[in-house]
Order: C-alpha cells, then structure tokens, then sequence
C-alpha cells in the first residue's frame, strides 16, 4: 500500500514536472530573444514613425482600448519589460492630445517583422499639384515678367509651403512678406513666417527678400497662426504641421482639399501680387508629384 502511494505521488510529481517545463518552454517561447530586443531598441526605440495600416492599443494600464487610423504619426518608446512582444508607443489623437498606447504583436509574427511592416520611418507624401494660375505644370510657374517659382513637395509633417524663386529678368525682385498670406483649407488666412525668423516673433515686421538678376532664393511660408509656445524644455516654441492628425485620418481627410499661398513681390518698381492654388491628392509613401 505505502509502495502504491508513494509511485502515486511520484507520478504527481512527474507530470507537474513535465507541466511545468511546458509552461517555462511555452513563456520562453513567446519572448523576443536578447538580440531581437536589442535590434528592436537600435531600430525603434525613441523615434517617430508612421503606420502603415489601422491599428488597436490599450490605453496605458486601463482596460480600455483605442483605434489607431492608417497614415497616423507616433513615437515608439519601446519593449514593455514585463510583457513578452508588448510595444509601448505615444500617439497624438483627433482631439490632439497625447495617449499612452500598448501594441501587441500577434502571437503568430516575429517581433522585427511585424514591426518592419506596422511601422514606417518616412512621413506620408501627400500627391499635390498647382492648380491657379493654370498656366503652371505640377509644381512649377513661369512669368514673363522674368522670374519662376517651384514649389517643394509635401508630406504630412510640412510646417509650411517650400518653394525655390529663380530671377530671370533684369530687375531685383523683393518679396513682400508682410503683405502676403497663406490660405488654409477652410478657407482662413494667416499671416506668413518666412525661413530665418524666430518664432518668438511671428508678429514682428520681416524685411523684404531681395532676389538679384540671375540669382534664386529657397525659403518657406509658414502661417504664423500655427506658432505657439510650448514648455521651456521642448525649446519654447512650436510650428504644428500644416495637416493636423484630425484632418488627415478622422474630418475630410485630405484628397480633393485646397491651399492657397498669396505671394506679393516687387519687380523692379512694379508690385505683382500673385495668388497660387494647390490641390491636395492621395497620402501613400511612395514620392509625392513633382
């Protein structure tokens, strides 16, 4: 009898034995590897990306969860050390605020290869197009007045329109940037910040631009409505995308949708104000027109 017992408790202990390596085999199983945390971290860690197709998170340590939209921009903090392929990301939502989010890879993907797929080191590109005056291609105007204009193309993080200004004539061209203005895509106008000016002095008068006979000039018009001040540790001063999160992914989105940049210059003796309308197209990351 005590013989019977005692194999009894010795088969318990067997397969609490051989249950426990499984449950050990199975934990150790579902963890990235030292080098795949460590390529993680190098790659990932406390860098912005963009993803590349809708996702859901828990919000911090709630129970609630939260939709992340395609195209959306956010910041990976990195591995969760207490949860095997738990991704702790920083994600700005519509009502521009910042959320705590955890991903989680599906139990089936390899970490790094999900995440070379989820996540994008690029900004979208956002196809664009010059459609005012009409006599332009793509991005590019001409004027017989003896100067040309190309514009920049955009993506989702622009702070404003990029373009480079060519004198082809033989008068100095001046840009008037207290005169001119962007338009955004409802239609308001703002006052433009050109490149070179502190943001602390968005209000501030700016001195013409000069472009001389044969020379160009590369600059970019802000709209001083999206300046502000932030915390002294973030550098005191901010310039918001021309493209919120909520417009891109949760109001109209952005195809179909117009800007405006109205430009007033000084040729020679003669100002020549001139108005430039653009029309939003797709968000991809492939190259936007050119």
């Amino acid at each position: 009898m005590k013989r019977i017992l005692l194999e009894g408790k010795q088969g318990k202990r067997g397969v609490l034995t051989i249950l426990l390596i499984l449950f050990l085999a199975l934990l150790i199983s579902g963890k990235p590897s030292p080098e795949a945390k460590k390529a993680f971290k190098d790659k990932y860690a406390g860098k912005e990306f963009t993803s590349t197709t809708n996702l859901t998170g828990k919000v911090g340590f709630a129970a609630r969860t939260m939709e992340i939209p395609k195209w959306s921009r956010i910041t990976i903090v990195g591995l969760d050390p207490f949860q095997a392929g738990i991704i702790s990301i920083i994600y700005i939502d519509q009502y521009n605020k910042a959320q705590y989010i955890n991903l989680s890879c599906p139990e089936h993907k390899d970490l790094l290869e999900w995440a070379n797929e989820t996540f994008s080191p690029g900004a979208p590109k956002i196809s664009v197009v010059v459609i005012e005056p009409t006599t332009c291609q793509n991005l590019k105007c001409s004027f017989s007045e003896g100067w040309n204009i190309t514009f920049m193309p955009l993506d989702v993080s622009s702070t404003g329109i990029a373009f480079s200004l060519q004198n082809t004539g033989k008068e100095p061209i001046l840009i008037i940037w207290d005169e001119s203005a962007l338009i955004d895509m409802k239609g308001q106008s703002s006052r433009i910040i050109h490149s070179g000016i502190r943001l602390m002095e968005k209000e501030a008068p700016q001195a013409p631009s000069v472009i001389a006979p044969g020379t160009s000039i590369s600059d970019e018009a802000a709209p001083s409505s999206n300046i502000h001040s932030v915390s002294i540790e973030s550098g005191g001063w901010k310039t918001d995308p021309l493209f919120s999160p909520s417009f891109i992914v949760f109001d109209k989105g952005l195809e179909g949708q117009t800007l405006g940049l109205y430009l007033v210059l000084k040729v020679g003796e003669k100002k020549q104000p001139q108005k430039f309308n653009f029309r939003l197209g797709s968000v991809s990351l492939g190259t936007s027109d050119k």
